[in-house]
């Protein structure tokens, strides 16, 4: 497996966005391994980041929050 991730203070809609469609492509059909992504972050701008994390259908993003690790 390969771990690709993202790390932002703060985690706002837009950053997933960029996540998903400028930086995770990159890495599609690159690796043999499956791709785990993950987002972690100190908090987000609204409660629906959290959800749209969850809503991205090709890539199973992890969410973790820094305070938690």
């Amino acid at each position: 497996m390969v771990i690709v991730g993202e790390s932002k203070s703060q985690l706002s809609r837009n950053d997933v966005e960029k996540f998903v469609t400028e930086q995770l492509p990159r890495f599609d059909g690159v690796f043999d391994e499956e791709i785990i992504p993950v987002l972690v972050t100190n908090r987000i701008t609204s409660a629906g980041v959290e959800k749209y994390v969850k809503d991205v259908k090709k890539w199973r993003i992890g969410l973790y929050f820094s305070h938690d690790f």
